[in-house]
């Protein structure tokens, strides 16, 4: 009798272990942690993008030094998906997809995710219904399992105030809570408004 106690609390023992072994892995697939930094010293914003995860991206801390009056963090996400109707070439700026109603359109903001993970933020020069020209070449040749997600700001915030402009920078840091949450399987492309000296961190989970 006492033999078979034992052995039951042995194997109770192995299956809270297994649980417990089997909890730590999600929660550590949950929290996957990436951090990206961007500075600019020219007129172009400082900008990070990151490719989708299976579930939300969740923006845990941002830090920015603008010189922009009444500069901004913009924050974009997914608002469409397509497969390209064709492998894009090497270093190809035509992209093939069926744009019904021609919903990825001029000045469009888009990322380009290539099957392995990479993600290239680009802007759209021309968008028709079989065709999207955009702003510059994709990375190397595309391959199947390729996706072109269209963009929509989705949050906002300022780091500047009137008074602020080229040598006296604004900051902001933010952290230690939950600043934004994607939808599922989005990327998400953030910029600040810059001029000549201005950089933006930005922490994300997925």
């Amino acid at each position: 009798m006492k033999n078979e106690k034992e052995n039951i609390n042995v194997k109770k023992i192995r299956q809270y272990a297994g649980i417990a072994v089997t909890v730590l892995a999600i929660a550590s697939l949950a929290v996957a942690q990436e951090t990206k930094y961007s500075v600019s010293t020219t007129a172009a914003d400082p900008a990070v993008t990151f490719g989708p995860g299976q579930g939300k991206t969740v923006v845990t801390a941002v830090s920015a030094s603008s010189d922009v009056a009444n500069g901004a963090i913009k924050f974009y996400g997914r608002t469409g998906k397509y497969a390209p109707a064709t492998v894009p070439g090497a270093s190809a700026t035509n992209v093939l997809i069926t744009n019904t109603g021609i919903a990825i359109t001029n000045s469009d903001k888009i990322v380009y995710l290539h099957k392995d993970g990479t993600a290239e933020y680009r802007t759209i020069v021309l968008g028709d219904l079989t065709n999207i020209v955009l702003s510059s070449a994709i990375t190397g040749a595309g391959t199947n399992g390729d996706y072109v997600y269209d963009l929509v700001q989705i949050g906002q915030m300022v780091v500047g105030d009137s008074l602020t402009y080229a040598g006296t920078n604004a900051i902001l840091n933010v952290s230690g809570y939950t600043v934004l949450v994607t939808e599922g399987d989005s990327p998400l492309y953030v910029s600040l408004d810059g001029m000549t000296n201005s950089s933006l961190q930005v922490t994300i989970t997925k």
